[in-house]
């Protein structure tokens, strides 16, 4: 999906949000903001959406002593994520459908973010209203008879804090003997990448101890096959079944037909409804092949 005007609203209002968080001068902070005029300005309109974001966010990181701005609300994330575990556990414990439950919270659970709008609500609040949404296209049932019969299975996380409920979705696959730990890969960004989940986090909510972690190696909000590594390539190619959280996987993948996808995703934007064909504000279990 390449970069269109709003995509373009979209990033700089992010990265401006990482910007104003900064310990920097305001020197620096009007040069970064020229930067990203000029990028913007001059960047092939080709591009992926995810791929043209990598040039500001790298700057701003680069600006910040190399070490990731969004460091220490994405621990916050995972940490708040964790905490909210029980209470989905009671919800998918007390469901006549297990699995759903815990697929819709793990769904839901992409609104967790660094920067959320004022809502006046706790997260827990928020996820659960959130999670009782209905499904837009819902490609459930075929989702879990494909996992069934799988060898290999390869999910791709999205977010920090979203990533604790992932594992607590994959945990719920495995106590329903829908898959098992030795047909799991999970996949990760490769470093900094905004506000998605790298090997701390997974490590941080326990990813590791429940499934193979590897990274893709690279630091786009997104999957850019051509700079994956190839140890994620391997695995996207052998797997069986693949389910690829978050709009910017789908930004990035959702026209590739290599391999069928079940993605897993709100609809956020205008764009990316009008690409996936469903209202903003969409739960969607899409499966593309």
């Amino acid at each position: 999906m390449n970069i269109n005007s709003r995509c373009i609203l979209c990033q700089i209002s992010s990265l401006g949000k990482v910007l104003t968080g900064m310990d920097i001068t305001e020197e620096q902070r009007t040069d970064i903001v020229k930067y990203m005029m000029n990028h913007y300005a001059t960047c092939d309109q080709n591009l992926p959406s995810p791929e043209a974001y990598i040039a500001p966010w790298e700057r701003l990181i680069a600006e910040n002593g190399d070490v990731d701005p969004l460091l220490e609300a994405k621990r916050a994330d995972d940490e708040l994520g964790l905490s909210l575990l029980p209470m989905i556990q009671k919800e998918i414990d007390a469901s006549d459908n297990k699995f759903e439950t815990a697929m819709r919270y793990a769904i839901a659970a992409n609104i967790m973010d660094p920067m959320p709008p004022p809502h006046g609500m706790t997260m827990e609040q928020v996820l659960r209203e959130t999670a009782e949404a209905p499904l837009y296209v819902d490609d459930t049932s075929e989702l879990m008879e494909r996992l069934k019969k799988a060898d290999s299975v390869l999910y791709m996380t999205d977010n920090a804090g979203e990533i604790a409920v992932d594992r607590l979705f994959i945990e719920t696959m495995y106590k329903l003997g829908i898959t098992t730990p030795g047909k799991m890969t999970v996949a990760v960004r490769g470093y900094m990448a905004n506000n998605d989940a790298t090997m701390e986090n997974a490590e941080r909510v326990g990813m590791t101890k429940i499934a193979k972690v590897i990274s893709n190696g690279d630091n786009a909000m997104g999957v850019l096959l051509n700079r994956c590594n190839k140890e994620f390539k391997k695995a996207l190619y052998s797997a069986d079944v693949i389910i690829s959280k978050g709009m910017g996987n789908f930004e990035c993948l959702h026209d590739w037909r290599e391999k069928p996808v079940f993605y897993l995703f709100i609809t956020k934007c205008e764009t990316v409804a009008e690409v996936s064909d469903s209202p903003v504000g969409s739960f969607m279990c899409m499966l593309r092949e």
